[in-house]
């Protein structure tokens, strides 16, 4: 018997990603974690978008733009925290549903097969009045001192354990 494919209610959706500079109103879709990074070992995690240009109103853009946390780059999300007005401790999937109004800018930069890439990244962040209606940004408890909760440990934070080949016994 062959392969058998249903696409019965399945629609073609042509996406189309920011690729212009510009002001837009973006709703945060989805959250994903993604590893960590190469270089630091901080954990890395991407922000999934719609939304509006004032520009061309008729079009829904879609962007995703990735966070470190890490001691360097805790300010980028701090950024979208304050334009959120979200409290400083917070459930990071409690952004998802809400809408920021974001600067995009041009970023070039040199791929790693030599060539030079353009992206579009966020460069400011504002609040956007579509949230007035939303019930505010619940405030997180922080683990206790002596509970078992902990932060996620980065690559850098686990030790390096050195093995004597002569002490293994096979």
């Amino acid at each position: 018997m062959g392969l058998i494919i249903n696409t019965r209610g399945v629609e073609l959706k042509e996406t189309v990603y920011i690729e212009k500079e510009g002001v837009y109103t973006l709703k945060i879709t989805k959250f994903e974690d993604d590893g960590f990074t190469r270089d630091s070992g901080d954990q890395r995690f991407n922000f999934h978008f719609i939304g509006k240009s004032a520009l061309t109103p008729e079009v829904v853009y879609e962007h995703k733009e990735s966070f470190n946390i890490g001691a360097k780059s805790l300010w980028r999300i701090k950024q979208l925290e304050v334009a959120l007005k979200a409290p400083e401790c917070y459930d990071i999937e409690s952004f998802v549903g809400r809408y920021v109004t974001a600067t995009i800018v041009k970023r070039e930069y040199k791929k790693n097969d030599g060539t030079n890439g353009i992206a579009y990244n966020v460069k400011t962040w504002e609040y956007s009045k579509l949230n007035d209606t939303l019930a505010p940004i619940p405030e997180a408890k922080e683990p206790e001192e002596d509970s078992f909760a902990s932060p996620i440990p980065t690559q850098r934070d686990i030790p390096t354990i050195e093995i004597d080949d002569s002490e293994i016994p096979f």
